[in-house]
């Protein structure tokens, strides 16, 4: 497969645009695919997409990837059940259906029968279920519903028993949790007021001033009370939990992207019988429906932005919290309130409108009642400590179960380990005995004396346990288990190897699969697909992928996971040592892992493919940049490409925390550096990027002869002709997350500067295409079918100029 033999689509280059960045000039000529709905911008979707089909309409085998993907998919699987009321509630999907079914069932005997089916909302699958509270009873469900993958969620509301929809319909959703107060009369959430969430600005507008409202049920939205909001931080996000007891609730606030939050309680107890009604009837009558205010007393749990606080669970006034504070890999805290001993503010007004922030005085006089503040006990910060950091694991996350029991999940060197330990003091119960894996999923509430997790590994698919707590010992039993037809886990292995970076730190590369038997021989001919993300504290697990079980069966594929830095596979330090100044660290150690693929001969620069998506994608981008003699294809999806205006939309401002902003003098030299859309240049003009690690040293090191492979890595560039990889970019036309803009600039500057460029002859022979998908957005909620047509594309395009042959 030539670009030469591809007619690329040209763009126009608006050379007028042109940017003032602390007196650097950077030109931005394709500003104009920051508009999705103009013509201009349709048309060159339409066009690029046009070229796209044209090249893999004509993959061979590509029908055959496709029906093969299709018939391992439709196996059915399921969710963990969890409890509610006198009923249990579970996800089910029975193959190849859109989307998983909501079903119910008295018992776990009885026989289930369907609450919410996502399915019949739509004819082709775009319009799916986002986040879903229930009532404390069980008697009401709220919900969220995304239609084509947008962030924009209205929430609908459906009582159980009847299975009947209320007319309650809530819009300007986004980002939002939903809390319902404990007697079933309403629920608190999150919108943005002032945006037309139907216009054509929806997908990129930047989003900022987000409140919490408390909704009515029965009554119109522009009722709902307003109870809390950052006036004077309008970028701020807010998280709402009622706690288990019903007796309060907890609004935690984020700045950015970072975990670390500010705590504020609000003692639902405490307020007057009708408070919050009264509230929302104060909204209904003023003129703008929209300024009802609950006034409810703030206590200032966390008034500073220096540590992530979780809410585990309380025992009236005590408190605990699963934190990182002091402790970059976890551990849980408890905090004792006194109420009513009113103090002067931190900057929270008692209506909830917070004017100062991260612990700064407000203005004398500001407040119209004074805030209680917490009095903390014991312990320099105010807290008990009930279960210290673990020396190396990493604390994931914590349930309170059983009364008073802890479950919680340690992260050990990628994989997860439960323990069960005591609410009062931390002490350790039991280990619950799991498989070498990932857990997935869990459920199970204070009130539970039975917990469910879901379980996989890259060599099994979900199984969910279950596991009895009112036992000694407890011990995790199979409740349910997926089996995908025609998989035969016996013939695979997984491993895990650590690999040093450039400054000889050890990384994670999450296991290698072996196809067809498990000693597979290193003949560096193998087509290998190493997937990373590398940001924003999120680890890559285990998990199971029926898609890279086809690649290793019917293409004798290995598959890598790298655990870069920038992860939270290692705790917060580990984040940190991928995010800002150290970004490009995220790269090297990605081009390392490459390196090692390489030099251990699984494969070659020929045979490596790449893949990730959002930051992911832009680690792509910047990885093709900057060693692009080190794959054969890259596949970026919805990636993070302009990285000098991400922050301009949607909620790119909360991601400043992670990568900087170009507002920022000395932030704007990171950014400058890596950014995929102003990082792209001619190989064959700029010369050698690296003699390294190429086919022929490979197939030396596989000899064993490291001298003879650096010498011929040497002789074998100087004769190469370098250029690009393959390139595939993946984005939805709704993606309002990272907006297909991203793409579309990076899909025309490299066209643009590898075979449009008039700076002499253009030896690009790879192809660069775009796949724009239409009615799809950053990928959550994308239903089954446009998975498989995702994947099929993309695996067969990499398949293609890898030039590697179907195995049947």
């Amino acid at each position: 497969m030539a670009s030469t033999a591809i007619n690329y689509p040209t763009a126009r280059r608006d050379d007028s645009v042109v940017d003032d960045y602390h007196g650097t000039q950077i030109p931005d000529p394709y500003r104009w695919m920051e508009d999705p709905d103009s013509q201009e911008t349709r048309d060159f979707v339409t066009a690029q997409n046009a070229m796209t089909n044209e090249i893999l309409s004509g993959i061979k085998d590509r029908e055959k990837l496709k029906k093969r993907l299709t018939e391992l998919i439709d196996s059915p699987h399921y969710g963990c059940p969890f409890k509610y009321g006198s009923n249990y509630f579970y996800f089910h999907n029975t193959g190849l259906q859109a989307h998983s079914v909501l079903y119910m069932q008295k018992s776990l005997e009885d026989e289930a029968e369907v609450l919410l089916d996502p399915n019949t909302w739509s004819d082709d699958g775009t319009v799916s279920l986002s986040t879903y509270a229930f009532s404390e009873d069980g008697e009401y469900l709220a919900y969220a519903v995304s239609q084509s993958g947008s962030d924009w969620t209205p929430i609908k509301v459906l009582r159980v028993g009847a299975r009947e929809k209320e007319p309650d319909e809530l819009r300007n959703v986004k980002y939002t949790s939903i809390a319902w107060t404990h007697d079933g009369k309403g629920f608190f959430y999150h919108r943005y007021d002032g945006v037309d969430t139907e216009g054509a600005a929806a997908g990129t507008v930047r989003v900022v001033n987000q409140r919490v409202y408390y909704h009515v049920l029965g009554r119109e939205q522009r009722e709902d009370a307003l109870c809390w909001e950052s006036k004077a931080h309008p970028t701020w996000m807010f998280g709402s939990e009622v706690t288990d007891d019903g007796k309060y609730l907890v609004i935690s606030t984020w700045a950015n992207c970072d975990h670390d939050n500010l705590v504020h309680v609000i003692n639902l107890e405490q307020l007057p019988p009708g408070r919050l009604e009264e509230a929302s009837e104060k909204a209904a009558s003023a003129s703008d429906g929209n300024d009802g205010s609950v006034r409810l007393p703030a206590i200032t749990l966390r008034g500073e932005f220096d540590g992530m606080f979780s809410y585990v669970t309380n025992d009236g006034p005590a408190f605990t919290f699963h934190t990182n504070k002091d402790a970059p890999r976890g551990k849980v805290v408890r905090m004792m309130l006194q109420e009513g001993t009113g103090a002067e503010g931190r900057g929270e007004k008692m209506d909830g409108s917070m004017e100062g922030g991260e612990g700064k005085e407000g203005k004398e006089g500001k407040e119209e009642r004074k805030e209680e503040e917490a009095k903390l006990e014991e312990g320099e910060e105010g807290w008990v400590e009930v279960i210290g950091e673990s020396e190396g694991d990493v604390m994931e996350w914590i349930r309170c179960v059983n009364h008073d029991m802890l479950l919680l999940c340690y992260m050990r060197d990628v994989t997860n380990v439960l323990e069960i330990r005591s609410l009062a003091d931390g002490s350790l119960l039991s280990t619950v005995p799991v498989p070498l894996g990932a857990i997935s999923s869990s459920s199970g509430r204070r009130m539970d004396s039975e917990v469910f997790f879901s379980f996989e590994s890259f060599l099994s698919p979900d199984t969910v346990y279950r596991c009895d707590l009112t036992a000694s010992s407890p011990e995790p039993e199979v409740y349910r288990q997926l089996a995908v037809a025609g998989f035969d886990p016996s013939l695979f292995e997984a491993q895990q190897v650590f690999v040093p970076s450039t400054d000889g730190t050890r990384i994670p590369i999450v296991p290698m699969f072996v196809v067809s038997r498990k000693a597979l021989p290193r003949t560096s001919s193998h087509y290998t697909l190493l997937y990373a993300y590398g940001g924003f504290n999120i680890s890559i697990k285990p998990s199971f992928s029926v898609a890279r079980v086809l690649l290793m069966r019917h293409y004798n594929a290995v598959v890598a996971i790298a655990n870069i830095r920038g992860g939270g596979e290692y705790g917060e330090r580990w984040h940190k040592a991928g995010a800002l100044a150290n970004k490009q660290q995220c790269f090297d150690d990605f081009a390392s892992c490459a390196e090692y693929l390489i030099r251990e001969g699984y494969t070659s620069p020929s045979k490596l493919v790449i893949e990730g998506g959002s930051n992911g994608g832009l680690l792509m981008g910047a990885s093709v940049n900057q060693r692009p003699d080190l794959f054969a294809c890259a596949l970026a999806h919805v990636g993070v490409m302009d990285m000098l205006r991400f922050h301009e939309f949607t909620v790119g401002h909360a991601w400043t925390s992670e990568y900087g902003c170009s507002s920022d003098p000395q932030q704007l030299k990171w950014l400058l550096s890596y950014s995929p859309l102003h990082n792209v240049r001619r190989p064959w003009e700029a010369g050698s990027t690296s003699s390294n690690n190429t086919d022929a040293q490979s197939a030396e090191v596989a000899a064993g002869d490291v001298a003879a492979a650096e010498a011929a890595a040497k002789r074998q560039w100087a004769e190469r002709t370098p250029q690009y990889p393959a390139v595939m970019l993946l984005t939805g036309d709704h993606d309002d997350r990272v907006p297909p803009s991203h793409s579309l600039k990076y899909a025309a500057e490299l066209q643009h500067v590898l075979v449009h460029s008039k700076n002499g002859e253009s030896l690009q022979t790879n192809p660069i295409v775009l796949r724009v998908d239409v009615k799809s957005g950053h990928g959550a909620g994308t239903s089954t079918q446009k998975v498989i047509e995702r994947n099929t594309d993309a695996y067969s395009f990499a398949a293609c100029v890898t030039n590697t042959p179907w195995v049947d």
